[in-house]
């Protein structure tokens, strides 16, 4: 599995809570998907040094949304930007 998280797509979408709201992109059995994970402040660390590898968003958040494909549609997008406001 392939991830990598998008820093800057929190800031967008999460205000305040920038640092532990991720967009998360990857690849499970040649299926590429997207996932929102809210990560737990005490596991922020682990979490960051495990990008890039094979990881069960699970163990270190609460994954929000996921899709199939390589980024979230607009409306997933929009959606957290409504939360945040």
């Amino acid at each position: 599995m392939m991830i990598n998280a998008e820093g800057s797509f929190a800031k967008k979408i999460a205000g305040s809570r920038n640092d532990l709201l991720f967009l998360v992109n990857g690849k499970s059995k040649k299926l590429e998907y997207w996932c929102i994970v809210a990560v737990d402040r005490l596991k922020l660390d682990i979490f960051k040094r495990k990008l890039g590898g094979a990881m069960r968003m699970q163990d270190y958040g609460k994954v929000l949304k996921w899709g199939y494909g390589s980024e979230p549609p607009e409306s997933v997008l929009e959606e957290f930007r409504t939360k945040a406001a």
